[in-house]
C-alpha cells in the first residue's frame, strides 16, 4: 500500500521515482528493505564545511565555525 502510495505520487508530479534524504533512516535500512523491495540507495558524502555552514544557519545550532565542525 505504502509502494502504490509512493508511486501514486510519483506519477502526479510527473516523474517515475522519488527519494528522501533523512539522514536518521540509515537506521531502518532493514525495515526500507522489507517495505521498498526494489529500493535503490544512493551514498552521498557531504563537505564538512557545508555542512558546517549549514549547521551555523539554524536557530539552536553552533554559532562558530569551529564548534560547528
Amino acid at each position: 500500500m505504502l509502494n502504490a502510495l509512493f508511486s501514486s505520487f510519483a506519477t502526479h508530479i510527473g516523474t517515475t521515482c522519488g527519494g528522501d534524504n533523512t539522514p536518521a533512516y540509515i537506521h531502518r535500512m532493514n525495515v526500507i528493505d522489507r517495505l521498498f523491495p526494489d529500493a535503490q540507495y544512493a551514498y552521498v558524502m557531504r563537505d564538512g564545511w557545508d555542512f558546517s555552514l549549514s549547521l551555523k544557519q539554524i536557530y539552536c545550532g553552533p554559532k562558530k565555525m569551529y564548534t560547528a565542525a
